[in-house]
């Protein structure tokens, strides 16, 4: 994609024709019907991403022979192909669905492409149904997860539009409600926490500027801190100038709400205010999420006076000989009994109320 990139806004030949060397020394080196963890199915749809990026960028370039083309449909179909015998679960298995919908949108002449669509847009519809909680949370519980599937079902949201393909009368509403949710979690200095794993620094904060732009949403601008919706198009596509102008003239709005619950998810945010000086806390019931959790019932992230102080560590590496103690709930600030902690599972009664002059969280 960075090539591909560089090849769009400088049409230099050098970076086309190294595209098509690197997709052909991949096509000839690995097999993808070979052991290989480069064909496992979050691998093979994240790589799909870039690759119709990029065709669609050089397609018209006049260093690339119709062969080059060819073949580069030809990968595009074949690791599409590979999708239909992976095994994915949660995320995976959205982002699995997402492309095989995008490449049956994109590339209609193919002649799996109708089978594909059959497959992939009823079972986006009932993933988004299973996994997507009322509070707008992601079931697996983790920011950086709960943004790659807002982004992927993003993705699918705007190209079905565009091509006027239904998907579902919740599908956008749903999208917006994920948006809101990073929303609610933010502190005033636009990061959002990190629990179970996650790692995203500002990443959940990214595609937002696409979300003030499609659902009209001022308060998206305000926490995204974009001026302008460019970074966004990153993840979500590119947008028309008449959209990009109306995300620069659009006037950034402070959300409505300070303090906050998302019940469903198990977050409690106590927010005075959304200036980097303000004060903010969140507690985390610590509900299981699968695979992705951590042990960190009632813990804590806090902010004040223009810094974090005490922090969700998240996950930074999932091979990283301290994996498991950064898991544990002796990793987390929360509560430990005789050294040990639960999850969300063993809590029983929360009460939490929110006035202007006070909040208050007891479980």
């Amino acid at each position: 994609t960075v090539l591909a990139d560089a090849y769009w806004e400088t049409y230099d030949p050098r970076y086309a024709r190294k595209v098509i060397e690197i997709l052909r020394s991949f096509r000839t080196t690995l097999d993808p019907a070979g052991p290989s963890e480069a064909f496992s199915g979050l691998n093979t749809a994240e790589r799909l991403e870039h690759w119709w990026d990029a065709f669609f960028k050089l397609r018209t370039s006049p260093d690339i022979s119709d062969d080059d083309l060819i073949f580069f449909v030809r990968s595009i179909y074949d690791n599409t192909l590979n999708l239909e015998s992976v095994e994915s679960n949660d995320n995976i298995e959205a982002s699995v669905e997402r492309s095989m919908f995008i490449i049956s949108i994109l590339f209609p002449e193919l002649i799996r492409s109708d089978s594909w669509f059959d497959y992939a847009r009823p079972a986006l519809v009932n993933k988004m149904a299973e996994t997507v909680l009322d509070d707008g949370f992601e079931s697996e519980m983790a920011t950086g997860y709960h943004t790659n599937v807002t982004i992927n079902y993003g993705q699918v949201y705007r190209l079905a539009t565009f091509n006027g393909v239904e998907l579902s009368p919740e599908f956008g509403p749903t999208i917006e409600n994920m948006m809101t949710a990073m929303l609610k979690l933010a502190k005033p200095n636009r990061l959002v926490p990190n629990p179970n794993d996650s790692s995203g620094l500002n990443y959940p904060i990214a595609p937002l500027p696409a979300g003030a732009v499609m659902f009209n949403r001022p308060d998206l601008k305000f926490i995204s801190g974009a001026s302008t919706v460019n970074f966004a198009e990153t993840y979500l596509g590119v947008f028309t100038p008449q959209q990009r102008q109306d995300y620069i003239d659009m006037v950034a709005e402070v959300p409505a709400f300070t303090s906050i619950a998302l019940e469903d998810s198990g977050h409690y945010v106590m927010r005075s205010g959304w200036n980097l000086a303000d004060r903010y806390l969140m507690v985390e019931l610590g509900k299981w999420g699968g695979g992705h959790s951590h042990y960190d019932t009632f813990s804590v992230d806090l902010y004040g006076h223009g810094r974090s102080t005490v922090v969700d560590p998240g996950m930074v590496n999932y091979l990283a000989p301290f994996a498991s103690e950064v898991r544990s709930a002796r990793g987390h600030n929360g509560v430990l009994h005789n050294g040990i902690g639960g999850t969300g599972a063993l809590v029983r009664d929360v009460h939490w109320v929110t006035r202007s002059s006070y909040d208050y969280f007891a479980g």
